[in-house]
């Protein structure tokens, strides 16, 4: 048999139209009983996917982090260095919805440079900038327009910042000095690096963090991107940046 004596033909398809929103999606799924509802746009070209899962998600958990429609938030990390305003054009225009300017050393001039040119390209975008380790650097980088900073120098489990450049802060001293002046300022700060238990999450945020990033205590799950391998008997993901595997090799 041939493809379309298989698939469902396209006249006895339900479908949602693109830009319709969840409402109606959830009106089609629930009305004709429906596992998954392709979205199509005016060409019939599909351009997404609302399962029946997702809406019980939606329900089910409602801090989870999403957007208008009902799809969960999406960070996308760019460079100081050329091509990055090219690259951040790219994910804008996939529908990234903030924008991070992501380095080892965030309080410098690349750094702030960067942030105020995603700024002034972007402003619709929201900017998330760092790593800093002090207040200073936290007033400098929301002076140049970032909208959120990213806190830790040196703390991650596969960072070497400290290792080769002899540079950081405790991370419990540096998010402490970040909201001092992050609260100041009305800006949400990101305590990045050195999470590795639940008591070290409400640290972080009695410290004055708004919010932690997590590495290590999700890789395991299947949900966590990067290919596996084993090093020293124990399986761990290869993740991407400096610290990584690949730009140590």
């Amino acid at each position: 048999p041939g493809m379309s004596d298989i698939m469902t033909p396209r006249a006895r398809m339900i479908v949602g139209r693109e830009g319709e929103g969840m409402a109606a999606a959830r009106r089609l799924v629930v009305e004709h009983r429906l596992e998954k509802l392709p979205l199509v746009d005016t060409q019939d070209h599909v351009c997404g996917l609302v399962t029946s899962r997702d809406l019980k998600n939606i329900e089910t958990r409602p801090y989870a982090s999403m957007d208008a429609n009902g799809q969960l938030l999406v960070g996308g990390a760019v460079g100081v260095k050329s091509g990055f305003l090219e690259r951040a054009d790219a994910l804008v225009a996939a529908g990234c919805n903030v924008l991070v300017v992501d380095i080892a050393h965030g309080h410098s001039d690349l750094a702030i440079e960067a942030t105020r040119a995603l700024k002034d390209a972007f402003p619709k975008t929201d900017v998330i900038a760092g790593n800093v380790a002090t207040g200073e650097g936290v007033r400098d980088l929301v002076a140049a327009g970032a909208d959120g900073i990213k806190v830790g120098v040196g703390p991650g489990s596969i960072c070497i910042t400290r290792i080769v450049t002899g540079c950081g802060v405790p991370q419990l001293t540096a998010v402490m000095d970040c909201a001092r002046v992050a609260r100041e300022l009305d800006v949400p700060l990101i305590a990045d690096g050195g999470v590795r238990g639940s008591g070290d999450t409400t640290k972080a945020l009695a410290a004055g963090a708004s919010t932690v990033m997590l590495g290590s205590m999700l890789a395991g799950t299947d949900q966590s991107p990067g290919t596996l391998l084993t090093k020293d008997g124990k399986k761990v993901k290869i993740v991407r940046g400096m610290a990584g595997f690949g730009a140590n090799l």
